[in-house]
């Protein structure tokens, strides 16, 4: 299972290690659980994929076609890259 975080720096793509852990954690307990500290975290999700966004205006423009339900051409263009 893949996971797609975007924050005001850029897209990130993580690999969940274990995803019976992930169905098996109920959302009021994911952070305490899986995120609370690097260990736990290192331990249950893996880095594949980092794409900061080329300037200010970019990062605006991901955030509004995500509030719109689209995908932006540079979320679009990520995910194929990181997904081969």
């Amino acid at each position: 299972m893949l996971v797609l975080f975007e924050t005001p720096a850029g897209y990130s793509l993580f690999k969940v290690n274990d995803e019976k852990k992930l169905r098996k954690t109920d959302a009021e307990d994911m952070y305490e659980k899986i995120f609370s500290n690097e260990d736990k975290t290192k331990s249950f999700v893996n880095l594949l994929n980092f794409q900061p966004f080329a300037d200010t205006a970019d990062a605006v423009t991901a955030a509004a076609a995500c509030i719109e339900g689209k995908v932006s051409k540079s979320l679009k263009s990520f995910l194929k890259k990181s997904t081969k």
